[in-house]
């Protein structure tokens, strides 16, 4: 991916086949279902949204923060280490 990183959109669609693959899947939609632009770019930003939701981050907590919040959320710190 970061081959493409100072790259165009419209470089990587001559260039990079997955990502052309991606575009012509968009156009298809949109002459299909009639999408406008913004109807694309609002999918676009729920797509990612959702991948955010479900490949969620670990967050380390340590010292003096991390006991705090293992006797204010017992449940929550059981769950995760069980």
């Amino acid at each position: 991916m970061s081959e493409w990183k100072n790259k165009t959109a419209r470089e990587r669609c001559l260039h990079d086949p997955v990502f052309k693959a991606l575009v012509d899947m968009m156009l298809h939609q949109i002459i299909l279902n009639k999408y406008t632009p913004s109807e694309m770019r609002d999918a676009a930003m729920c797509a990612s949204i959702e991948y955010e939701m479900i490949h969620h981050k670990p967050v380390y907590l340590l010292g003096a923060e991390a006991e705090r919040l293992k006797k204010e959320f017992p449940e929550f710190v059981d769950r995760l280490e069980g």
